[in-house]
């Protein structure tokens, strides 16, 4: 991991490989890792193939899922994303960040009540996601429902978001008098 935070990426690359090889450990994490040091060099294709491996050598990891379909955002393939995100969510119902991830895409693309569900989905998960909170709170915006927008972005407020601070104070909400 020093590696990576000092931008040296192909030592990591290079570290993860021999411990691969040393078969004492979880081949599918350290793939995902090494799609990590892609990824964040932006080498989006290469970080995909990596990530794909940890799928293949662990189907049941979850986090290589949602790595697969980061990376087919990236690329600009929302239905191989889409997909992904729904298997990442078939291998773990509780894991919360395919549901984020879907919601996102599903509210970029206008398809607010699926992006609604997604949230909800999430937020029982983790009551406290700023981003679910603020995610669910734009959607209802779209919905012309404005109450609930309120609600969830003065939750994702609480939560951290600073987007949803923009948002309220555009919607003429003043948060000094009652965030809560």
């Amino acid at each position: 991991m020093c590696f990576r935070s000092c931008g040296l990426q192909e030592n990591a690359r290079t570290f993860y490989k021999k411990a691969i090889l040393s078969k004492n450990f979880s081949n599918a994490g350290f793939y995902n890792l090494i799609g990590n040091t892609f990824r964040e060099e932006g080498r989006y294709k290469e970080a995909l193939s990596y990530y794909e491996k940890a799928k293949e050598n662990d189907s049941s990891f979850v986090a290589a899922y949602c790595s697969v379909g980061d990376m087919y955002l990236k690329l600009n393939n929302r239905a191989e994303a889409l997909l992904n995100y729904r298997k990442a969510i078939k291998v773990n119902k509780d894991f919360i960040i395919p549901y984020i991830s879907l919601a996102e895409i599903y509210c970029s693309g206008n398809n607010f009540y699926e992006a609604v569900e997604c949230c909800v989905k999430a937020l029982r998960i983790n009551p406290d996601s700023d981003k679910a909170n603020y995610i669910l709170g734009m959607s209802y915006k779209a919905l012309g429902r404005k109450k609930e927008c309120a609600k969830y972005l003065k939750k994702a407020v609480v939560c951290g978001n600073d987007y949803a601070v923009g948002e309220l104070r555009n919607m003429g909400i003043d948060l000094r008098s009652n965030v809560l």
